[in-house]
C-alpha cells in the first residue's frame, strides 16, 4: 500500500508542478509571442489606400499612386497582417489626424517577439531629443505633401531618415497627431552591446548630421537656441535664456544644516546669477531660528518667520505672493545642484511655448548615480515615481531616463514655472497639504493645454524625507497619503489613472518600465466578495509555517473599489503544491475572496531558498457594495493537492468602514 500511495503522490506532485509551470511562463514572461508575419518592409501598395515606404528610400519625391496613406517602417522588419487596414481605418475614423504612429516590438532570430516598445500620447518635447516614433509610423499622403512643401531650406533635399525626422518635425509643429496604441510592426533585435539596442534599429537619429537638422528647424522656427548631446546620443535643446528674475523658493523648519548645504551649492555651482533665494519657515526652534538668520546674512537670502501649520501648499502659496521674480522655482531643503548651468537649461525650457512645469532628475546621494526621479507616471494605484532606485548608467525602455521628456509630472522638489501660469492656475491646492500637491498642479497644467518636461541633463541631489520622515515607514502617514491622494482625484475628476505618457502596455505596478504581467493588480477585474461559504469559521489552529505578509489592503485611490494584494507560501514545502484560499470572518459568517493568483518577482528572490514561490502573490478587486461594514478578520488557508494537509493563518484584521472615511 506504500508503494501505490508514493506513485499517486508523485502522479499528483508531477501534475501540480506542470500547471504551476505552464502558468508561471504565462505570467513570467508575459509579451513574448510568435511573429505576426505580415508584409515585410519593401516598397508597394500594401492596402486598398496605403503604400509602404522603407525608412532608407524616403524623400520629399511620393510615390505616384492613387493612395491616401503612406505608411513608413525600417528596413529591417515586419508589419502585422493587419496594419495597413487598421492605418487606413483609423485615418477613415479621425480625417483630423494627419500623423499615426503605432506600437511596436522586436523579434530573434527564431521569430518570438519581445522587448515590446509602448510609445508615449504626443510628445513634442521628446521628438527633439530623439526619434521616439521608432520604426513606423503613417501620414496621410495630402498632408505628407504640405509639410514637405514647408520644409526649411535643405530639408527638402534630404533622404532617408534624416528627411523623416525633418517631416515629423515639420508636422508635429501643426499638431493633429495620434498615436495607436497596438503593435503594428516587428524589427529586428539588435546586437545587445549595441547603444540603439532597445531603440529599434538605430532611430536615435544621434551625430552631427541631425544635430544640424535640429538647430536649422529652430531656425526655421524662429526659436533661439542649440543643441548638446550626451554619450548615449540623446539632444538636447539649450535654449537662449529669457528675461526675468528667478525666485528659488524653499521651505524649511528646524534643519538649518540642510538649508546650509542646499543654498551653498546654489550659490557655489549657479553660473546663472538673476535669481532670488527666499526661505520660508512655518515655526522653528528659537535655537534654529537664529541659525537661520545667520545663514540669511552669509548667503544673501530672504528669511520668512511664519509660524503654522505645516502645509506646503499654503506655504508655497505664500513665498509666491512674497516672491519678486517671474519665474518661480519650488526647491526643497534637502536638495543640492549638481549641474551649474542648471538654471538656464530649466528656464530656457519653462519660456517655450505651451510648456507648463518644468522638473530636473534627482539623486539619492552616494556614490553610484541611484535615480529618485526623473518624472512621476499616474497609475492605477496613485502616482509613482518610475526608476525610482534604479542607477543611472543604464537607459531604461527607449531613453525614459535621457532627454528632455514630456512627462506628466515632475516633482515639487525641484519644480520651475512661469509666474503667469502659477497665477493662472491658482497656485498649489491647499487641500493637499503634504503630497500630490505638485501632482494636482502639473495635471492642471496639463488639462489646460500644457506640457510638463523633465530635464534628464539637470541633476540635484536628493536627500529624501530627510526633514519630514519617510511617509511609509508610519501608520499615520501612510494613512494621510492615502486620505491625499484621494483627495486628488476628488479635486480633478477624470484623472484618476489618465497619463497620456505611459503606454497602454505597460506595467502599472512596477516603478520600471516593463510590460504589464497579465494578471497585475490594476488588470484584475472588480468582483463581488462572495456570499458567506459558511456560517462558522473552522476551528484550525495557526501554522506558523505558512507565511502570509498584506502588501495592500485599502480602497483605490479613486475610491471606487476595495484593493486586495498580499502574498503567502508555506515555508520549507514544494509550493507548487498548494492551492491558497483568502476569507474574510466576521461573528462566525466566512466570506470567500475570489483572489487571483499572481507572479511575484520580488518574493522570488527574497525567498530564494524556499521551493516555488514565484505564484504566491494573491489579489483581488472588490465591488465597494458587496464589502460589509464592521471590522473583518482575514485568513488565508493553504491546502496540499498531494495529501490532506491544510494549513490557516490570519493575516489580521480591517474595517471597510474606515477606509471609505479616508476617501
Amino acid at each position: 500500500m506504500g508503494a501505490i500511495k508514493d506513485a499517486l503522490q508523485d502522479a499528483l506532485h508531477k501534475s501540480a508542478l506542470r500547471q504551476y509551470e505552464k502558468e508561471l511562463a504565462r505570467q513570467k514572461d508575459p509579451y513574448a509571442k510568435k511573429r505576426d508575419d505580415g508584409p515585410s518592409a519593401r516598397p508597394g501598395r500594401i492596402g486598398s489606400e496605403s503604400y509602404l515606404i522603407p525608412y532608407s528610400e524616403a524623400s520629399a519625391s511620393f510615390p505616384e499612386t492613387g493612395v491616401s496613406v503612406l505608411i513608413y517602417a525600417m528596413d529591417d522588419g515586419w508589419l502585422t497582417t493587419d496594419a495597413a487596414d487598421l492605418i487606413e481605418r483609423f485615418f477613415r475614423d479621425n480625417p483630423q489626424v494627419n500623423w499615426l504612429y503605432p506600437d511596436e516590438d522586436v523579434c530573434d532570430d527564431d521569430g518570438i517577439c519581445c522587448f515590446p516598445y509602448y510609445k508615449p500620447a504626443f510628445s513634442p518635447d521628446t521628438l527633439l531629443s530623439y526619434f521616439y516614433v521608432g520604426g513606423i509610423f503613417a501620414v496621410q499622403r495630402k498632408a505628407a505633401e504640405q509639410a514637405a512643401e514647408k520644409l526649411w531650406d535643405g530639408a527638402r533635399s534630404l533622404s532617408g531618415l534624416p528627411f523623416l525626422y525633418a517631416l515629423c518635425l515639420q508636422l508635429g509643429s501643426s499638431g493633429d497627431v495620434a498615436h495607436m496604441q497596438k503593435v503594428l510592426y516587428h524589427g529586428i533585435e539588435a546586437e545587445p552591446e549595441s547603444r540603439d539596442h532597445m531603440l529599434l534599429g538605430g532611430a536615435l537619429c544621434a551625430g552631427k548630421e541631425f544635430d544640424d537638422l535640429r538647430e536649422a528647424y529652430f531656425r526655421a522656427q524662429g526659436i533661439k537656441g542649440h543643441f548638446e548631446r550626451d554619450e548615449d546620443g540623446f539632444a538636447y535643446p539649450l535654449y537662449d535664456t529669457p528675461e526675468g528674475r528667478v525666485s528659488i523658493l524653499i521651505l524649511s523648519k528646524d534643519h538649518p544644516e540642510l538649508l546650509k548645504a542646499c543654498v551653498s551649492s546654489i550659490r557655489g555651482r549657479s553660473s546663472h546669477k538673476d535669481y532670488e533665494i527666499l526661505v520660508t519657515d512655518n515655526g522653528s526652534s528659537p535655537e534654529a531660528r537664529a541659525e537661520y538668520e545667520a545663514l540669511a546674512e552669509e548667503y544673501s537670502f530672504r528669511y520668512i518667520y511664519e509660524p503654522m501649520e505645516f502645509n506646503f501648499s499654503a506655504l508655497c502659496n505664500l513665498s509666491a505672493e512674497k516672491a519678486e521674480g517671474s519665474w518661480l522655482l519650488f526647491l526643497n531643503d534637502d536638495t543640492e545642484v549638481l549641474t551649474p548651468d542648471w538654471l538656464e537649461r530649466m528656464l530656457g525650457q519653462a519660456a517655450q511655448s505651451g510648456v507648463g512645469a518644468v522638473g530636473a532628475k534627482l539623486y539619492y546621494p552616494g556614490k553610484e548615480k541611484r535615480i529618485q526621479h526623473c518624472g512621476v507616471a499616474n497609475l492605477e494605484t496613485g502616482p509613482l515615481h518610475r526608476l525610482n532606485g534604479w542607477e543611472d548608467d543604464e537607459v531604461y525602455d527607449r531613453g525614459r531616463n535621457r532627454g528632455a521628456r514630456n512627462v506628466l509630472a515632475v516633482t515639487g522638489a525641484c519644480l520651475l514655472v512661469s509666474r503667469k501660469l502659477f497665477v493662472q492656475e491658482e497656485g498649489f491646492f491647499e487641500e493637499l497639504p503634504v503630497a500630490y500637491n505638485d501632482v494636482d498642479l502639473c495635471l492642471r497644467l496639463l488639462f489646460a493645454g500644457y506640457g510638463n518636461v523633465i530635464r534628464n541633463d539637470v541633476r540635484l541631489i536628493h536627500h529624501e524625507s530627510a526633514s519630514r520622515g519617510d511617509d511609509l515607514q508610519d501608520a499615520e502617514k501612510k494613512e494621510r497619503l492615502m486620505r491625499e491622494c484621494c483627495a486628488l482625484y476628488k479635486h480633478l475628476p477624470g484623472s484618476y489613472g489618465l497619463d497620456p505618457y505611459e503606454g497602454a502596455g505597460l506595467s502599472r505596478d512596477s516603478e520600471r518600465y516593463e510590460a504589464a504581467h497579465p494578471c497585475e493588480i490594476a488588470r484584475i477585474p472588480v468582483t463581488d466578495l462572495a456570499d458567506p461559504v459558511r456560517e462558522k469559521a473552522d476551528k484550525g489552529e495557526e501554522n506558523e509555517a505558512l507565511i502570509v505578509n498584506r502588501d495592500r489592503l485599502g480602497p483605490s485611490p479613486a475610491g471606487d473599489c476595495f484593493l486586495l494584494d498580499i502574498y503567502a507560501h508555506v515555508r520549507g514545502q514544494d509550493n507548487a503544491d498548494y492551492d491558497f484560499s483568502v476569507y474574510f470572518e466576521q461573528e462566525g459568517y466566512v466570506f470567500r475572496v475570489p483572489v487571483t493568483r499572481r507572479y511575484r518577482a520580488d518574493v522570488e528572490q527574497v525567498h530564494h531558498d524556499q521551493l516555488h514561490v514565484g505564484l504566491s502573490g494573491l489579489s483581488a478587486r472588490l465591488a465597494v457594495s458587496s464589502l460589509p461594514p464592521g471590522e473583518l478578520t482575514l485568513r488565508v488557508e493553504a491546502k496540499s493537492r498531494i495529501s490532506r494537509q491544510r494549513l490557516r493563518r490570519s493575516a489580521g484584521t480591517v474595517r471597510f468602514d474606515a477606509f471609505w472615511e479616508i476617501c
